[in-house]
Formats: structure tokens, sequence, C-alpha cells
């Protein structure tokens, strides 16, 4: 459970939300107010099975997320990198 709130407080909040359903979405904010498992499933009325699935998207969404960010954050010192040199040479 710690793993997974680490994980996601690193991500911005709006990105963390936007690709969540209304319902992932639900899940993950009882589990930043710090609601445990099975608070959830009572306070959600959600079996344990779907409330594991429900996680384990959320935290799917957040590592891919996290791996776009990444890519775009690479790519942009990449290009920056190319244009600087570019410069020197010019």
């Amino acid at each position: 459970m710690e793993a997974l709130l680490k994980e996601l407080r690193r991500l911005k909040r709006e990105e963390q939300l936007q690709p969540l359903t209304a319902a992932e979405r639900e899940v993950y904010v009882m589990l930043e107010e710090g609601y445990t498992h099975a608070q959830i499933e009572r306070k959600l009325y959600k079996s344990e099975s779907t409330l594991k699935n429900q996680v384990n998207k959320i935290l799917k969404k957040a590592r891919r997320a996290k791996r776009s960010r990444s890519g775009r954050q690479g790519s942009q010192r990449r290009s920056g990198q190319s244009r600087r040199h570019r410069a020197k040479i010019d």
C-alpha cells in the first residue's frame, strides 16, 4: 500500500487522475486520504478482487504516464542539445 502511495504522489495529481475512470479516481482519492483496503471495500461496496484489480489498473496507468513523461523530457533534452550543437557549428 505504501509503495502505491509513494508511486502515485510522485506524479502530478492532474496527470494521475486524467486517465483514470470515475471508479478508479474514487479509489485513488480514498487511498490518498489513508483509507485501508478493507475500509474502501466496505465504504464503496466492492469485493476484494474488484478493489485489487482497480488498484493494479491505477498503478499501470501511473507507470505509463511516468514513462510517457520521461520520454517527452528525454526527447526535449535531446532536441535541445542538438539545437545548441547546431548553433555552435554555424
